[in-house]
């Protein structure tokens, strides 16, 4: 008799992959990315390795945009207004698997043709900013011979892919949490 109760019209999540969509906004995040990246190095805002609060601000708002518009297309055009807590860091999962390639592949072009002496200015910048803070030089020295090793094209673009993952799937579990809708109905 449950089955009589159902709608004629309910969608079975099982049935509708959130790949797709996932990549997507992946793919919109990612370029959206290198764009808002390209403008803050342009004006000044951000330097590599080192960034204001402006733009974070606007970056952690296109993030947390795609991932918002992700979620609301899924469930309201692909699962008939219904999606699950699940579902969500699925798709946010896929938005920052597909974003953090695409930045990652934009930071190894960046460091090895634009830009060559990026890594060694993150550095300096990175080593300033602990004298500022009363480190002696010695200390940071070696902090610096400890940073080196991750400072290479390669490494950071392979951080920048699982920073992505992290933070997609932190901005999709909040989301999730205030936007799933189950169903009125065990499926």
């Amino acid at each position: 008799m449950a089955i009589l109760d159902q709608p004629m019209n309910m969608i079975d999540p099982a049935n509708v992959p959130a790949r797709p969509v996932g990549v997507r906004w992946g793919l919109i995040g990612g370029v959206g990315g290198i764009i808002l990246n390209a403008l803050f190095m342009i004006t000044g805002l951000m330097k590599f390795g080192e960034s204001s609060w402006i733009a974070t601000l606007l970056s952690l708002g296109l993030s947390v945009a795609v991932c918002y518009m992700a979620i609301k297309q899924h469930r309201d055009e692909d699962l008939g207004g219904y999606i699950s807590l699940g579902r969500c860091i699925t798709l946010g999962l896929w938005i920052g698997l597909i974003a953090g390639i695409i930045g990652a592949v934009y930071i190894f072009i960046y460091t090895n043709f634009v830009n060559s002496n990026a890594m060694a200015d993150a550095m300096e910048i990175a080593k300033q900013k602990m004298l500022d803070k009363g480190q002696s030089e010695e200390m940071a020295d070696k902090a610096m011979g400890y940073s080196k090793m991750f400072m290479n094209p390669g490494v950071f673009s392979i951080i920048a892919i699982l920073g992505s993952l992290f933070f997609y799937l932190l901005i999709s579990l909040i989301e999730g949490l205030i936007m799933k809708k189950d169903p009125p109905y065990p499926a």
